[in-house]
């Protein structure tokens, strides 16, 4: 904004030159964009800076690795990548469930001949005709099968892999047929309940900001709009900043002033992709009258979106 200025203001003196209205450049007139730079970076910039500052703001989004709890082959895929929004608890994908209905039948089966032979330990006992240690076998028996029992029930309910949270899946290379192993991620399930953004806030500007300050975004995604935030969250750590636990020697530090990460959520519900880019103001309670100017700059700088990439 500040070379748009100089630019407007020396396209004027060459016009008033030119048309004699001043004759020739005097030295003020060399002079003038510098003065007019310090200016101008004296009484707007360096205040809207830190009363209103802006950085690069990106969408991020939770997600969720899925995998499945049993090994086996995949017999039916039922989620389709980026169709549709999916709920919690809806269907994704099941694993061939014939081994785990025998195995289930099976312990069933031997569960009831335990009982059986428990109750017959049981009646022996009381006729005096028994001994008390048959009887403590068979109990044994019964609470071990009735374990196994309930164990094979629910590896017979993970054959059906559900959403934990609602969302949708972006990629899905999953097909009928593959062999699939307990605990091995499969695919990702990305959240979309609310818009997040992270904003990048240079380290000089992030003094004056606090958790509940209204914010304002831009997205390239959406040219010519201005979308209403509000902070949530300041990361109070950088990557360069963390001590490294598997080692007691300390390395080399970058000390470079690098940006700080600010959470501000996004007061419209509707659904962001994540990895959405743009732009993120902050207005803090420092240099209030400076907020009226970065308005204004966000407003040309989502218009731009139009035309810039």
């Amino acid at each position: 904004m500040a070379v748009t200025m100089i630019a407007i203001w020396m396209a004027l003196l060459w016009l008033l030159v030119k048309i004699k209205v001043l004759r020739g450049w005097a030295l003020w007139m060399k002079l003038s964009p510098l003065i007019i730079y310090l200016g101008v970076m004296a009484v707007l910039f360096i205040p809207m800076n830190f009363g209103a500052p802006v950085g690069g703001a990106t969408v991020v989004k939770n997600s969720v690795e899925i995998a499945p709890a049993v090994s086996g082959y995949v017999t039916d895929v039922v989620v389709e990548p980026g169709k549709a929004r999916i709920n919690a608890g809806d269907m994704l994908f099941r694993i061939n469930a014939v081994p785990f209905e025998s195995r289930a039948w099976e312990l069933e089966a031997q569960l009831e001949l335990a009982k059986i032979r428990q109750g017959q330990a049981q009646q022996l006992v009381e006729k005096q005709a028994g001994r008390v240690g048959d009887v403590q076998k068979y109990d044994a028996e019964v609470k071990q099968l009735e374990a196994q029992l309930a164990r094979a029930k629910q590896d017979l309910e993970f054959t059906e892999v559900r959403a934990p949270v609602a969302g949708y899946i972006p990629t899905l290379l999953l097909r009928e047929g593959t062999w699939v192993n307990a605990g091995a991620p499969l695919l990702r399930l990305v959240e979309d309940t609310e818009n997040y953004l992270a904003v990048q806030i240079d380290q000089v500007n992030l003094r004056h900001i606090k958790v509940g300050q209204q914010s304002e975004v831009i997205l390239k995604l959406y040219p010519g709009k201005v979308f209403d935030a509000e902070v949530v969250s300041i990361v109070q750590a950088s990557q360069g900043g963390l001590w490294d636990p598997s080692s007691d020697v300390m390395g080399a530090i970058d000390t470079a002033a690098t940006p700080i990460w600010v959470t501000v959520k996004l007061k419209d519900d509707m659904k962001l992709p994540a990895g959405a880019t743009g732009q993120a103001t902050i207005f803090t309670e420092a240099f209030g009258s400076s907020h009226v100017f970065r308005k204004i700059m966000l407003r040309m700088d989502t218009w731009l979106n139009f035309v810039k990439p």
